[in-house]
């Protein structure tokens, strides 16, 4: 029995996968080559022929599967031997210049029943997903942490489901919290491994085609059969290497694409390619793919929520989606900057003009806030209740939108007042004010993104109220800013 195979699941593999599960345990280690894949190879090749129980070498171009077989049903033995392998094999690659990710896991064990190839596929999946927590944990060790895209990551690879029926992106509209695990064949495999993959698997509708980790081409199942069901079709390809036949102009999307506006480009795309899968990359890297139907659910389930928690005033949105925009912003590596504005006697306009004309007054106050929001900029505006609102947005842009958002309150409020003389302006409390009519209040706090001290979002409550209450002792619409942890450091008016 050779120890090399050109692919994964090659038919001599499988035969060979059958027999020894049948008599004792097998492992996989799994090897991703992140760079320096030839010279990655030469070490793999090197350390292969001195491991007596190793049976199995699959090449899958950037990545590679490693099976070795302990007789016997003691899984102990060879849990120790994949950690034995792991460690002198991870050694041996520490030479390249971009370390490799390592994982490992028993795939296969008598009397577990299951088929070869579903023993293979799921134990990549288990092995790669151990590989990226290992990863990430030796990062956190060395004071880096985690990002959240990353964490989502390893979720969704720690799936035991090769393709899952449903999916959401939970905390985010993200594409990148959709990426599924999927097969993935370097460009020299041959269409006849798709296919036995295809047969044996019914939830798998896609393989990716990579080198290095960045996707070059897609197979999609049924356009495979399409190709073979021909007159000629398995005597032309069948042996012939998957480049030859493989979709050259996938729909790739960087991970932190919106959710929407990746579903807009699939349903873009031409009718055949209407419903291949959505290849999703971080860094150039491909991390997974996403199936139209896990796409136009998550948008389901996207704007349900905002609906659910949308204020029914403003349509703005709640809480609930206000908490995650914050939490995603201090988990980015970018500085952003959070507006909590608020009317200023609002009570008072309320009571005297009545409730319908209280109701309109906020309305208005939201359009001005939104329309003083950069465009197209990813500023978020949530309504708090009341008259309360609360904006995010970068760091660079804050001071202005503030000094807009008065400039056109300013502007427009007087139409709420009606005709006639402006009555004696109170407080809460009835006392009469030396000011006349509603005032905007805004506080501008600046937040670090990324740094040591990453803020939450009860901080940022507390300290834009603090804010607040500074620039409501103000006479008029002005703005008071500050920053994390420091002081006030100045404030703004027309």
């Amino acid at each position: 029995m050779k120890k090399y195979g050109n692919g994964l699941l090659d038919r001599k593999l499988l035969r060979e996968l059958a027999l020894r599960q049948s008599s004792g345990t097998v492992g996989l280690l799994y090897v991703q080559l992140a760079g320096g894949g030839d010279n990655g190879r030469t070490i793999i090749r090197e350390w292969a022929r001195e491991q007596p129980q190793l049976f199995w070498w699959g090449d899958m171009g950037a990545d590679a599967c490693l099976l070795l077989h302990v007789p016997g049903r003691d899984n102990r033995a060879l849990t120790a031997l994949l950690q034995a392998s792991r460690l002198t094999l991870g050694t041996r690659l520490q030479a390249l210049d971009a370390p490799p990710l390592l994982g490992d896991t028993v795939i296969a064990h008598a009397g577990r029943g299951h088929s070869p190839e579903r023993e293979v596929l799921e134990g990549i999946i288990r092995a790669r997903a151990r590989a990226l927590r290992t990863a990430e944990s030796a990062k956190e060790a060395a004071g880096g942490g985690a990002s959240g895209s990353e964490a989502a990551e390893g979720e969704a690879l720690d799936s035991s489901r090769l393709w899952p029926d449903r999916s959401a992106a939970p905390g985010g509209a993200q594409i990148g919290s959709l990426a599924a695990v999927v097969p993935t064949f370097g460009p020299q495999a041959r269409v006849s491994e798709l296919a036995r993959l295809f047969e044996g698997n019914a939830r798998i509708q896609g393989a990716v085609i990579a080198e290095h980790r960045r996707p070059i081409g897609l197979v999609m199942k049924e356009k495979l059969h399409q190709l073979l069901a021909g007159q000629y079709g398995l005597s032309l390809y069948w042996d012939r290497p998957v480049s030859r036949i493989m979709d050259k102009q996938p729909l790739i999307v960087e991970a932190s694409a919106p959710v929407e506006q990746v579903s807009q480009l699939a349903m873009d795309r031409d009718y055949g390619r209407l419903y291949d899968i959505v290849l999703i990359t971080r860094a150039e890297r491909l991390i997974g793919a996403a199936s139209i139907r896990a796409i136009l659910e998550s948008i389901t389930s996207l704007r349900t929520e905002a609906a659910r928690t949308a204020s029914p005033l403003t349509g703005l949105p709640g809480n609930g989606p206000i908490r995650m925009e914050l939490e995603r912003r201090i988990r980015g590596a970018e500085s952003f900057a959070v507006i909590y504005a608020d009317l200023d006697c609002f009570k008072w306009y309320n009571d005297g003009f009545g409730f319908h004309a209280g109701d309109e007054l906020i309305r208005f106050t939201a359009r001005v806030l939104q329309a003083a929001l950069p465009a197209e900029s990813g500023a978020f505006l949530g309504h708090i209740g009341g008259d309360d609102f609360i904006a995010v947005l970068a760091a660079a842009d804050g001071e202005a939108a503030c000094r807009e958002a008065i400039r056109r309150f300013e502007a427009g409020v007087g139409a709420y007042y009606g005709a006639g003389p402006l009555p004696q302006t109170t407080d809460r409390e009835g006392r009469a004010l030396d000011r006349n009519g509603v005032a905007l209040s805004l506080s501008l706090l600046a937040c670090g993104g990324g740094g040591s001290e990453r803020p939450t979002p009860e901080r940022i409550s507390r300290e834009a109220a603090a804010l607040k209450k500074r620039a409501k002792a103000e006479h008029g619409s002005v703005y008071v800013a500050g920053r994390v942890g420091g002081n006030q450091h100045g404030e703004g008016r027309l």
